[in-house]
């Protein structure tokens, strides 16, 4: 399921990118922009941590001034930069076109961490 909506979420990203010029600074401007015709974007974790209330969003950062960015679910322990983060299915032939490009921290590059 979180694998669908962050290929979803890239689409869309990529749409708000043509429409604006640029891609907007937090995922709820996706929301809140008016520009969807679908009117439906959906941009929070499918999963809760125990002992969690908050429901968030999925993690979204842009970089290199904002021509590129970076969008992944903390899965289902909500941490993020651990082995079970999900990533939206991009083939490497559409990077150099698109924003996306993947986070990969130290713990999934399977170095050490300080």
């Amino acid at each position: 399921m979180a694998k669908t909506l962050l290929d979803e979420l890239v689409k869309k990203l990529e749409y708000y990118k043509v429409e604006n010029d640029y891609y907007p600074e937090i995922l709820n401007d996706l929301v809140s922009d008016g520009s969807e015709s679908d009117g439906f974007t959906f941009i929070y974790e499918p999963f809760i941590r125990f002992g969690d209330s908050k429901i968030h969003t999925f993690n979204y950062e842009l970089f290199n001034e904002g021509s590129n960015y970076f969008l992944f679910s903390s899965g289902p322990d909500q941490l993020k930069g651990t082995l079970d983060d999900i990533f939206p299915q991009v083939s490497e032939d559409k990077l150099d076109r698109l924003g996306y490009r993947k986070y990969q921290s130290a713990n999934q590059a399977g170095m050490e961490t300080p």
